[in-house]
């Protein structure tokens, strides 16, 4: 299946959920509460150099002022291994922090924000870190059925000169 094809599936997925979820799903009780709470288990790794496979939990904590806008934070907790190059295997963790502004459309949120990113581990190969503090924006699409959540989170962070993209999808349960 070429990458055309399996990007159009996925979006094709999306969409059909999208559709479908106002008939499948019961409204959900907080739709109109003030408050943004939640926690996912999640699982992905980034994309660039270096490439990686990682698991780890999000959080949010919030306020939702209007039934279509929320402003939350979100942090992601993650750790892993290194799966390409010299250092493949070596053990790495990141945080990220980040101030999130959300719009709501029935089941589907859409989120972006900046980010405050600490980084550690694979601290001798090219495009990784150790300690630092870093740059960071967090794209994040969900789907809620009721208090259930099925979300993927895009996350470039930017290293010196260089920009290292992770890419996580999550499940989990929110307010």
């Amino acid at each position: 299946m070429s990458r055309r094809s399996r990007l159009l599936a996925a979006f094709g997925l999306v969409f059909a959920l999208t559709c479908a979820a106002p008939f499948v799903s019961p409204p959900r009780a907080s739709a109109d509460g003030p408050l943004v709470l939640g926690f996912s288990g999640e699982g992905g790794g980034f994309v660039t150099d270096p490439q990686s496979a990682m698991g780890g939990l999000a959080l949010r904590l919030g306020v939702r002022p209007i039934p279509l806008i929320s402003i939350y934070l979100q942090s992601h907790g993650l750790i892993g291994a290194l799966t390409a190059g010299p250092e493949s295997g070596s053990a790495q963790g990141v945080l990220w922090n980040t101030a999130m502004l959300g719009v709501h459309f029935g089941p589907l949120h859409l989120a972006l924000g900046p980010s405050l990113d600490f980084a550690w581990g694979c601290d001798t190969q090219e495009g990784c870190v150790d300690g630092d503090l870093l740059f960071g924006l967090d794209g994040r699409v969900a789907l809620h059925f009721g208090s259930f959540v099925l979300s993927a989170d895009i996350h470039p962070t930017w290293v010196d000169d260089d920009v290292v993209v992770g890419l996580v999808g999550g499940l989990g349960w929110q307010l």
